[in-house]
């Protein structure tokens, strides 16, 4: 028997109050009765009676008894009292379901996960009835499929509606979640352990051998795959256009050539063939041109156990280099300059005011001012006296200028004495970072915000500072931080879920790493020695941020195990007797509930306690009189004191 709303010990302690507090109310019953008599002579007046005594003996036992019945009955129903195959109290098992990237491998009819679930159901189905299953799936991370179930409908329910995940399979994250869940349980069963023998590594768990109630279902099978590790994209800074993709290949097998293409919109852009040596993984560059933005795809043609982790995919950005806008009077040093790095495709302009062309990634403004408000990035040349810009034109002949390390702008800048015979010195806002400055102020400032802007109050094409090396170091780190501040990534990864390990974008950095998912959610990264680190539960798109620099990480890719594992053989059901799976056991509560009511109707019927007294006449008519005149007890609901 077993007592699911309540414990045995708390249904027979409220069944012993309830009880106590109906028969003591039995007992205090000292409601009068009127009673038509004669005459007054011989009775006192009630009101002079102001100590009665207390009733010796129940008036009405009968009704006592159906009082206390209904409200056991009542009592049992809120319990849901059950009788199951078990003694007392059944069982609590946690099954834990292998949905890990390595189930997804096929052997031709069906996959190692469909395998898992048949055996899931048919060992459910052995268990007795009334125990409660809860079903937990776990790749990298466990997640409940279901609470505790004794429905072996509900419990099937959730086995079927498994889906293989994109992590390798944390089995030590597994069993320890399962194991918690026992620890809150009343009645702890067994943990079920259905699935591979594949586990992420870098070795396998030895928790396995510290839980005693562990049962071990594997779903063996000889798993020889190919698969792509990781894939990196960059653009060539010699040639627009060019990109370089870096593949690393893995081999969960024998020695095998496979032929690797590059896809671009659908179209083979590259394509080689590649010596992968057994249990091993090798990293290979691959050229390919993309002058536009599309899908890339990277293709490993070979026939394997797991198909999904053999095509990558990404979105590439448009490569055809940075176009740029130049507003100058002076155009031949710019000229020069923009020679200098292919990447870079000037337009000019001599107007004053400039207006800014459509699809230019950042405009230079040469002592010059926009025709309209800017919505791309900019960088100011000794920009013109405005509110935006306020500033006053000092007089320098040594000017020793200090730069700020920490801005990635003025990053490898050292050079102290710069030949400047006149700078403009900013008032800077807020929000204004300063790069560079000297006795007078601040010479150099960046703004962040929508539209990146960096303002010079000194001229490097046009003073002496042309001659140094400082000067086209000085345009490189702006051009790149106006363009990394315009969201144009400089490398795409492409790797797998799980954990994800990156190095620092940029050495020259020193903020944190931060990472968000496709939904804008930020994601914990914790830095090591090897670099940052955070976890990708499941496969999407990754935009990753530090200081200025911006990377994009596609991790479309499933994670394929390191290990395999080796369970302790005396924890491994080798044989799982057929079984249909009992009936659960009956609910008893809606006959309780239903009982206890017909009891109380029935006390309301046959005792009825309003008094014979002409203004309220006694109703129903009472089945146990004969029955207690024969026996000589006192009529049910016949008066037994004044």
């Amino acid at each position: 028997m077993e007592f699911l709303g309540l414990s045995l010990f708390q249904f027979l302690a409220a069944a012993s109050a309830v009880s106590a507090m109906v028969v003591a109310l039995y007992f205090l019953d000292r409601r009068r009765r009127r009673v038509v008599v004669s005459s007054f002579r011989f009775w006192s007046d009630a009101r002079m009676e102001r100590h009665p005594l207390p009733q010796r003996r129940i008036q009405q036992p009968w009704s006592l008894l159906l009082q206390v019945l209904a409200l056991l009955c009542l009592l049992g129903a809120l319990a849901d009292v059950r009788w199951t195959a078990n003694a007392f109290r059944s069982l609590d098992h946690v099954l834990v379901l292998d949905t890990s990237s390595a189930m997804r491998a096929s052997d031709g009819q069906a996959t190692l996960l469909d395998r898992a679930k048949s055996l899931a159901i048919r060992y459910v189905r052995t268990l007795p009835a009334g125990d409660r299953v809860m079903v937990v799936a776990s790749d990298g991370t466990p997640q409940p499929a279901s609470g505790f179930e004794e429905d072996l409908g509900d419990v099937e329910g959730a086995i079927n509606t498994a889906s293989p995940g994109s992590t390798a399979l944390n089995l030590g994250e597994a069993l320890g979640f399962a194991r918690q869940m026992l620890v809150r349980s009343e009645s702890a069963g067994d943990i079920i352990y259905v699935g591979g023998l594949w586990v992420v590594g870098p070795e396998a768990p030895s928790i396995a051998g510290e839980i005693d109630n562990l049962r071990v279902i594997p779903v063996d099978a000889d798993l020889s795959n190919v698969y792509l590790e990781k894939v990196v994209l960059r653009p060539s800074d010699a040639d627009p256009g060019l990109w370089m993709a870096y593949v690393s290949i893995g081999n969960r097998g024998a020695v095998r050539d496979v032929p690797l293409q590059i896809a671009f919109g659908g179209a083979p852009v590259a394509a080689t063939r590649v010596r992968v040596p057994a249990n091993a993984s090798v990293t290979l560059p691959v050229e390919f041109r993309s002058g536009a933005s599309g899908w890339v795809d990277v293709r490993l043609e070979a026939a394997d156990s797991i198909r999904a982790d053999n095509v990558a995919r990404v979105e590439l950005p448009r490569s055809g280099g940075v176009r740029l806008q130049v507003c100058t009077q002076a155009r031949a040093p710019f000229e020069a300059l923009v020679r200098s790095y292919p990447p870079w495709r000037a337009e000019y302009s001599a107007a004053s005011p400039c207006p800014v062309a459509d699809g230019v990634d950042f405009v230079v403004l040469d002592r010059v001012a926009p025709a309209g408000p800017l919505t791309v990035p900019a960088l100011w040349i000794q920009p013109p006296v405005s509110p935006a810009w306020q500033s006053r034109v000092v007089t320098l002949k040594e000017a020793a200028v200090s730069w700020n390390a920490a801005s990635p702008i003025s990053a490898g800048l050292r050079a102290k004495d710069i030949a400047l015979q006149s700078a403009e010195v900013f008032s800077p806002a807020m929000t204004d970072e300063v790069i560079a400055s000297v006795g007078a102020g601040p010479i150099a400032l960046a703004r962040r915000g929508t539209t990146p802007q960096v303002a010079w109050g000194f001229h490097p094409l046009l003073s002496g500072m042309r001659f140094e090396v400082t000067t086209p170091l000085l345009f490189a780190n702006t051009f790149r931080w106006l363009v990394t501040a315009s969201a144009r990534p400089e490398e795409i990864r492409i790797g797998t879920a799980g954990s994800v390990l990156l190095p620092a974008l940029d050495s020259t950095e020193s903020g944190d790493l931060s990472v968000v998912d496709a939904r804008g959610t930020a994601m914990p990264v914790t830095k090591g020695k090897d670099g940052w680190q955070f976890f990708a539960g499941a496969t999407g798109l990754y935009r990753v941020t530090q200081g200025h620099s911006e990377s994009i990480v596609s991790l479309t890719l499933p994670e394929a195990p390191r290990v395999k594992w080796d369970p302790p053989k005396e924890k491994i059901l080798t044989a799982i007797p057929s079984g249909t799976g009992l009936a659960a056991p009956p609910r008893w509560w809606p006959w309780l509930s239903a009982a206890g009511l017909l009891l109380l109707l029935l006390d309301a019927l046959w005792f009825d306690r309003r008094g014979n007294d002409g203004t309220a006449p006694a109703m129903g008519w009472n089945p146990l009189t004969r029955l207690l005149r024969r026996t000589g007890a006192r009529e049910a609901g016949a008066s037994h004191g004044i």
